[in-house]
């Protein structure tokens, strides 16, 4: 069958099991790179503003990908925002139990037009609800690193 002939059935496509080794490196870019020395330096989330359309993106982008226009503005977003959804997992990302459950949440920081997942924690989990306020708690200063990571977790306000 050719590459192009599209399949009507799955019963159609072939497989194989095994394993690819893949190895690779992911830079923060930099765009990146100054959100998390900002979030490192200063414990600030910092959001890149389209000066076009105004669209908000956390974290930081160079360039807006609705109209493609440069961005060179970055503004302190806050450490504040509202909880959009959450899940519990059970099980690491290989599939494996995990000695406590962990929670993650889809957030958006207040005056952004994007979402941010990340790992919930903190006072009054068990009463968890959508669109409760929550803030970002951050690793204390000496110890932050530049990485997403320097947001411990966040928790309900």
């Amino acid at each position: 069958m050719a590459i192009t002939k599209m399949l009507q059935k799955t019963t159609e496509a072939s497989y194989f099991k095994g394993s690819i080794p893949m190895e690779y490196k992911y830079t923060a870019g930099v765009a990146g790179e100054l959100f998390l020395k900002a979030l490192r330096d200063e414990g600030k989330l910092l959001a890149g503003v389209c000066p076009e359309c105004g669209f908000s993106y956390l974290p930081a982008r160079m360039f807006c990908e609705r109209c493609f226009t440069g961005i060179e503005k970055f503004n302190d977003a806050g450490l504040y925002g509202i909880l959009l959804a959450y899940t519990i997992a059970f099980e690491n990302f290989k599939g494996e139990p995990l000695d406590e459950p962990v929670v993650y949440g889809l957030i958006n920081i207040h005056g952004t037009d994007t979402t941010l997942i990340h790992r919930l924690g903190g006072k009054n989990m068990e009463n968890l609800c959508i669109g409760e306020e929550i803030k970002a708690i951050l690793t204390p200063k000496n110890k932050r690193q530049g990485q997403i990571t320097d947001i411990l977790y966040f928790e309900k306000v």
